[in-house]
């Protein structure tokens, strides 16, 4: 929250082309690049009086933050946080490394329709349910929705199906320490060789879960989110068509 009319990033260690996605009381205002010669990111003009400002970062690389600065004599808060948080973890259509800017990125497009935190953890490789991710998960204070997208990778590295069914169940188990009634779903992959050996772990891991007394684990059809169609069309004109699709699947379908 802030009075300010101008608001300034300065990065350390940016990218050429790193891009910054500005939205004022919950509308999006302007994309800004970095400045190259200085660093600076530069939201001006801002509109006038108290607003709530978010700043969606570049999901493309890792961001260092050096300061945030408002004009002299200007107020800025922490803005009270109201709504529910939403963390996706993993498959490789979450990393949208193809897009420019961040808010064209379909995760940050279905948290914005439903008004929602996102905590996007993509990253490049394999899923593997790593413990490290899942205390994280465990131990943030407020989680809402949880989806997973299981994708394995490109190349013939797998595991082999009974130590991922282990890994599944065991990433599941730490975050109902603390967050035992959360809904979770797991997205069995869209396009991949190893397709059919994940989506049958899948269902199984699901099905333990739930005969062990979990009734908010649930299992979804990637295929029903991309379509082997798509394969070669994975550009910012996809976004939305997966955004529209991940809502109707998993949030309207599953979650509801």
């Amino acid at each position: 929250m802030t009075d300010s009319t101008e608001l300034r990033l300065m990065v350390e260690d940016f990218q050429p082309r790193q891009t910054f996605s500005l939205y004022v009381d919950g509308l999006f205002i302007q994309d800004v690049r970095v400045q190259q010669a200085s660093g600076e990111v530069l939201f001006d003009p801002l509109p006038p009086g108290n607003k709530r400002i978010e700043i969606e970062t570049d999901h493309r690389y890792p961001l260092k933050l050096k300061t945030v600065e408002v004009d002299n004599g200007a107020k800025i808060s922490v803005s009270p946080i109201n709504r529910k948080s939403w963390i996706h973890y993993g498959g490789f259509f979450g990393r949208a490394t193809v897009v420019s800017r961040p808010r064209k990125v379909w995760a940050a497009m279905v948290s914005k329709k439903l008004n929602l935190r996102l905590t996007n953890l993509c990253f490049d490789g394999p899923v593997r349910f790593e413990p490290m991710i899942a205390c994280m998960i465990r131990d943030l204070p407020a989680v809402d929705f949880i989806t997973v997208g299981v994708e394995w990778g490109p190349g013939d590295e797998i595991l082999e199906p009974s130590m991922l069914l282990d890994n599944m169940i065991g990433w599941l188990h730490i975050i109902r320490e603390k967050h035992p009634e959360v809904p979770v779903v797991f997205i069995s992959p869209m396009v991949e060789r190893h397709r059919g050996v994940i989506e049958k772990t899948i269902l199984q891991a699901v099905s333990a879960c739930r005969a062990a007394g979990d009734a908010w684990v649930f299992s979804v059809d990637g295929t029903e989110i991309y379509y082997l169609e798509d394969y070669h069309q994975f550009g910012e004109e996809m976004q939305g068509v997966l955004a529209d699709r991940f809502l109707d699947t998993v949030f309207f379908k599953t979650f509801c």
